[in-house]
């Protein structure tokens, strides 16, 4: 992230499983780098999010998702999205 082009304000971490102590470390980090947020999601639910938001009764399918709303330090939240069909 350091040596990006561009700043990297949101970092996906893609696990199976994540622990309370992973979600501690993700937060540790952002207060040491307060311009960068980890998000730690499954597959599981990054496939979920992507074929709600790909899916017809999306009236914004069609735009590119938003990286934006995923940039919230720790473990991702689905419900903190709010509605998206």
């Amino acid at each position: 992230m350091n040596q990006a082009d561009k700043p990297v304000p949101v970092f996906l971490v893609i696990g199976p499983e994540f622990t309370g102590d992973s979600e501690a470390e993700a937060v540790r980090y952002h207060a040491q780098h307060f311009d960068r947020n980890i998000v730690l999601i499954t597959a599981g639910e990054l496939k979920h999010l992507a074929d709600e938001w790909s899916s017809e009764a999306n009236k914004r399918s069609d735009d590119a998702f938003n990286l934006g709303l995923l940039a919230a330090t720790g473990r991702f939240k689905r419900e903190s999205l709010g509605k998206i069909v």
